[in-house]
């Protein structure tokens, strides 16, 4: 079952509109329809250990079942299904990640903390990077407990340990330019330490302006960053910067010195704060990031409401600002409308989206090719968006799964009949099954209820065919066109 697939109907979508292609190349973003547990599977080949940043919104778990299909797809699981639907893709995904990449899981209150358990096991309880929350509305009265829940959770793991840098911010410096430092720009930093004396004596010390003899004491509370032993050698060095050296300074303690070039070398980026003190992250994931604003992009882009609870784009900005630079690799593999595929295509990162309904192809390509086009919706404007770009689109190669979406869909025992006259024809069947059995029994199967009879049509297929094996390609039995085998050995770099 979890054999590479092979791949068809392969469109590259540019500047120029949509073109079949037979051609797949390292720097292409890839669009890919089908099961997206077969689907990741399918890319171990090619991207494992290559994936910087993974965003996925999967199906949630409610405590109570819910009449309406909220996110087009089943999101009435089982409690032990979805753990293990859930668990199956995460631990191919882990695979596809780079080291010190993340993964970044959206999910509901009701399933957040099972969910962690199973992340904990998949990724390692000491890979677990935080919990971040995403508000999603701004209250609502007729709620249980008389208490509104308005936020949902992002589950934050990595595959490196605490000691990495798996996320960073660039912070936009003040740098001065004096006639003492010429050609050298500085900023200030703190020279204080927060280590209390107990724990710093040497550092517990009164420092003495060399040019004015004004002296500054530290705190028992916060030391200094230097020690009485060292602080002459910084000083000569230029690194202490005291409240009298330039008149336009506006300080009343003494300062670290940090220059230009040390910073722009060092390459670090500052810590991405958890406790709402920085002005872009967690302020649009707490304010910025409803599921209004989401669906409210996808009205803008065609029209109608196409797709409920879309996350909106200033929420992958968010997670990919910190996480990734440009011409990184991002996956989301519940690509739904799309929105981290068009948000990575803005920000000049490249990226793999899996989706397996068929809106795929009406909405989430779609939108892409107006993202190309130079759409300005979402956060066109804050990235200065100018259009551009391209991406490929193409499928897993249907076997079984023809009949797996049919019976899904069957609604009357006259479409049963069809359906089971031709999987007995036409499928490939599990070996488990003895045919010659069933058509014995036929009366027996139509007695069933249409639920029952659904059941067992499934229970036929070989769900080892569901798709076409890679292996399999030159198979006249599947019929896979010279133009597929091409794409599709170009895929896999043979």
């Amino acid at each position: 079952m979890l054999y590479p697939k092979v791949l068809i109907n392969a469109v590259r979508c540019d500047t120029e509109g949509e073109s079949r292609t037979s051609e797949f190349c390292n720097d292409d973003n890839l669009i890919l329809k089908g099961n997206n547990l077969l689907a990741l599977s399918t890319l171990l080949k090619r991207y494992e250990g290559k994936v910087k940043c993974i965003y996925i919104d999967p199906p949630y778990y409610f405590k109570n079942s819910r009449a309406t299909d909220t996110f087009k797809y089943n999101s009435n699981f089982h409690f032990s299904s979805w753990l293990v639907f859930l668990k199956n893709r995460l631990e191919i995904a882990k695979k596809l990640m780079c080291q010190g990449a993340t993964i970044w899981i959206n999910i509901s209150e009701d399933g957040m903390h099972y969910l962690k358990v199973v992340c904990d096991d998949i990724f390692g309880a000491d890979h677990f990077v935080g919990t971040i929350p995403r508000r999603t509305r701004s209250g609502k009265s007729d709620v249980p407990f008389n208490f509104s829940q308005d936020f949902d959770w992002l589950l934050v793991y990595t595959n490196v340990s605490e000691n990495t840098d798996v996320m960073g911010r660039t912070i936009e410096r003040q740098y001065y330019e004096t006639d003492d430092y010429p050609g050298r720009p500085w900023r200030l930093a703190d020279l204080t330490s927060q280590q209390p004396a107990s724990k710093r004596p040497n550092s517990f010390f009164t420092m003495v302006d060399p040019k004015t003899g004004k002296e500054y004491p530290a705190s028992e509370k916060r030391t200094w960053a230097v020690t009485k032993e060292t602080f002459e050698e910084y000083y000569k060095q230029g690194a202490i910067v005291f409240p009298d050296d330039y008149d336009f300074l506006n300080i009343s303690k003494p300062y670290s010195r940090k220059f230009k070039s040390d910073d722009d070398k060092n390459g670090k980026l500052s810590s991405v704060i958890s406790d709402f003190q920085i002005q872009s992250f967690l302020k649009d994931v707490l304010n910025n990031c409803k599921n209004a604003d989401g669906n409210t992009q996808i009205d803008m882009l065609f029209g109608r409401d196409e797709f409920d609870y879309a996350k909106p784009e200033n929420l992958i900005k968010a997670i990919l600002e910190v996480t990734t630079h440009k011409n990184d690799l991002v996956l989301d593999f519940f690509l739904g409308s799309g929105t981290t595929a068009a948000v990575a295509h803005k920000m000049g990162r490249q990226y793999i989206g899996i989706e397996q309904l068929e809106y795929v192809k009406s909405l989430t390509v779609n939108r892409l090719k107006k993202v190309i086009s130079g759409e300005n919706g979402g956060i066109s404007a804050d990235v200065d968006w100018q259009g551009g770009g391209s991406f490929v689109y193409c499928e897993l190669a249907n076997l079984n799964q023809n009949f797996v979406e049919e019976i899904q869909s069957v609604t009357t025992e006259e479409e049963v009949k069809d359906i089971y006259s031709r999987i007995m024809k036409l499928g490939f069947i599990s070996n488990k099954v003895k045919p010659q059995e069933i058509n014995e029994n036929i009366d027996d199967f139509y007695a069933l209820s249409l639920d029952d009879q659904k059941n067992f049509l499934m229970e036929l297929l070989d769900k080892n065919l569901l798709y076409i094996n890679y292996c399999d390609i030159d198979d006249q039995e599947f019929g896979v066109s010279e133009t597929d085998k091409a794409f599709t050995k170009s895929f896999y770099g043979e």
